[in-house]
């Protein structure tokens, strides 16, 4: 196994003592060879206080063996058009603080087995908190021939932006 450019390897067993290694206000992406111990390593941070944290589809063998493109197609929340498909990938907890009243939520860790749940024939505009875990999905729904389009800045630049939002109870907030 290899390992991807700039990152910190970091073995699951060490990440509680190594969390001062990490910035906690910059999105983390975790990932391992297949996926598995990088969803418990997901789950583990965001206990710990890190509020932008994915891990990658498939591990590092589905990105070695992947063609994801390395630049994805971006739009500015401002130029999303109402026949767009948005789709959130947030955690849960994010979804219900607040989200895009047009949204579907399908969380990035289920997206594998409900990927076909998307529509073919529209622009997907994939959502998440900052732009990064929607990145990747872009470039992963792309490789599946998807017409997909990241949403620059996420969840926090439609909302600088005051743009229509919606929350499970109270008012809408991005987390």
């Amino acid at each position: 196994m290899g390992m991807l450019p700039g990152a910190i390897n970091i073995s699951l067993p060490a990440l509680l003592r190594s969390l001062d290694q990490l910035d906690r206000q910059n999105p983390v992406v975790v990932y391992c060879a297949g996926g598995y111990r990088s969803a418990i390593a997901s789950s583990l941070l965001r206990s710990k206080g890190f509020t932008d944290v994915s891990d990658l589809i498939g591990g590092y063998g589905a990105w070695a063996d992947s063609t994801l493109p390395l630049i994805v197609p971006a739009i500015e929340p401002s130029d999303v058009e109402e026949t767009d498909f948005l789709l959130d990938v947030r955690e849960q907890d994010e979804w219900d603080a607040g989200h895009s009243p047009t949204a579907i939520h399908i969380p990035m860790s289920e997206l594998p087995d409900r990927y076909e749940e998307l529509p073919t024939d529209k622009r997907i505009v994939v959502i998440c908190r900052s732009g990064n875990r929607s990145a990747k999905v872009t470039a992963w729904l792309e490789a599946k021939r998807f017409n997909a389009i990241n949403l620059t800045g996420g969840m926090k630049k439609w909302n600088s932006q005051s743009l229509p939002m919606r929350a499970l109870s109270g008012s809408p907030q991005v987390i």
